[in-house]
């Protein structure tokens, strides 16, 4: 399964879920020219939204959903 239809199929709707709709978009971002990849990751909060981006180069599937995990652990949503 390509990383792209993981972060943004599988990924995306267990973040949605999680968070209880607060995450509005997950990304797969790959930078051609700096060999870079990201997930980014939308979300709302009572103060407004945010976008945050993680760095995934390298990463396997699993890797990759703890590092979002981890990432999103870090963003206040409330």
């Amino acid at each position: 399964m390509s990383k792209k239809r993981f972060v943004e199929f599988y990924l995306s709707a267990m973040m949605k879920a999680a968070t209880g709709g607060r995450v509005q978009r997950v990304a797969y971002l790959y930078y051609d020219l700096q060999h870079v990849e990201v997930v980014r990751i939308e979300y709302e909060h009572a103060h407004g939204g945010g976008v945050r981006e993680i760095p995934v180069t390298d990463l396997n599937l699993l890797g990759i959903a703890g590092a979002v995990i981890d990432g999103v652990k870090g963003v206040s949503l409330e």
